[in-house]
């Protein structure tokens, strides 16, 4: 809230990041006060912790605390006649780093993380990578009994649109990065954006959610908690790829069809994991593979990247990139974005270049063939804001960490490298 310092009037900062007036019973312009109580709401997380120092129009000072860039803050006062922020009163109170180390949170759910949070701190992890947050499900109606329960259902994604899996909903993960913030910590979700969940539903059809699932969310809408699935929704507006006009997105809704996805239903056979045609288009254990061809895959893809950005989240990781046309990386994980420069044009939200915080973006590659390395180091030559998992010198660390290792072979020999990752690049990480 901001508050007029005759308290006649009260104006709210919104999330179109505009000051809206809603009460007045004495109306007055806006030049004659000054704001002097600033509360955020828990959506700029994006941004650092500050202490800001505000004067009231009766020379009152008060310091207060706000998740804000104090310099967006500052333009959006004089674009609306409040100058009360002055940059130089503004003290970063951010935790430190407290370290470069990637902690693995693999199937846990974000509360465990979030009770174990100072212990990972005083640890020195300074990310922590968690499964993919989309909506999925652990079990179907029909999902065999010998697979109920396993980790890959987290990477079938049911909707990109919510946020509502067996680890936690949309609440619970912005919790968790608000309680890693306070330590420095920064969380890296998994990002599955080739692939869809076959369903377990017994389904025929390539309409997602599945049937059963949005039966379920139309009938908690109508008999269970107000508003809770609605809460759930990561993306709640994207552009109509036809008629270009801004359209709501509702929980129950279809949001992916049979044209979102590439036309082969045959799976990717054991020897054609040479084959590019078939790595890129085919389907993947059952799972339909999207196509960048469709706009309604590429806004709702974008779309996610900018709200993981908006709630704070400093990276991602790419799973399953092999199976991604080069195309598909750039519309998918690029969208539109004014930079620091001011000139519109396709830049990555999380491209350290246009940063002033370290990100940590990178991507699952499995190389099994001379012709994945060749796919690789071409991706990694045309975009230099993405790293690699080096399963490659993964591998070689464990081993050469076991009880019969020799950390020799972790020396670089003249004439050859140790990995052909370069070492800026590249992210060890357990898979």
């Amino acid at each position: 809230m901001i508050e007029r310092g005759d308290n006649s009037g009260v104006h709210q900062y919104g999330p179109a990041e505009h000051f809206t007036h809603i009460i007045s019973d004495k109306p007055s312009p806006k030049d004659e006060y000054i704001a002097y109580a600033i509360n955020i709401p828990d959506y700029e997380l994006a941004a650092d912790v500050y202490n800001i120092n505000v004067t009231s129009p009766s020379e009152q000072q008060e310091t207060f605390k706000i998740l804000i860039n104090p310099e967006h803050l500052r333009q959006t006062l004089e674009r609306k006649s409040l100058t009360a922020v002055q940059k130089s009163q503004c003290e970063i109170i951010t935790p430190k780093k407290p370290g470069e180390a990637i902690l693995h949170a693999f199937n846990a759910t974000y509360q465990q993380i979030r009770e174990n949070m100072s212990e990972f701190a005083r640890c020195h992890y300074g990310y922590i990578q968690i499964p993919p947050v989309t909506t999925f499900r652990a079990d179907g109606p029909e999902t065999p009994e010998e697979e109920k329960g396993y980790w890959f259902h987290a990477y079938q994604p049911e909707d990109l649109c919510t946020i509502h899996n067996p680890m936690g909903d949309l609440q619970d993960f912005i919790a968790l990065v608000k309680d890693a913030k306070k330590f420095g910590i920064d969380i890296i979700p998994d990002y599955t954006f080739n692939f869809m969940g076959i369903g377990g539903s017994g389904k025929n059809d390539l309409d997602y959610p599945s049937a059963d699932i949005r039966a379920k969310i139309s009938k908690d809408i109508e008999g269970g908690i107000p508003g809770y699935w609605q809460g759930q929704v990561l993306i709640p507006f994207i552009k109509d790829p036809v008629t270009k006009e801004r359209k709501q997105i509702h929980p129950e809704d279809i949001h992916l069809t049979a044209k979102d996805f590439e036309a082969s239903k045959d799976n990717i056979s054991k020897d054609e994991w040479e084959n590019l045609h078939a790595l890129k288009e085919k389907r993947l254990n059952g799972m339909p593979k999207t196509t960048p061809k469709s706009d309604q895959v590429i806004m709702l893809q974008n779309q996610y990247v900018r709200e993981m950005r908006k709630y704070g989240v400093r990276g991602l990781r790419y799973d399953a990139a092999k199976h991604s046309k080069h195309e598909q990386i750039e519309r998918s994980i690029t969208p539109p974005l004014k930079n620091y420069n001011e000139r519109l044009h396709n830049t990555n939200l999380f491209n350290p270049k246009y940063q002033k915080k370290a990100v940590m973006n990178y991507m699952e590659y499995l190389v099994t063939c001379q012709l994945d390395e060749q796919q690789m180091s071409s991706l990694l030559y045309e975009r230099d804001d993405l790293s690699a998992i080096d399963f490659s010198l993964l591998m070689k660390t464990i081993k050469a960490f076991s009880f019969d290792g020799d950390l020799q072979t972790l020396a670089s020999k003249p004439g050859s490298t140790i990995s052909s990752i370069p070492s800026e690049r590249r992210i060890l990480i357990n898979h």
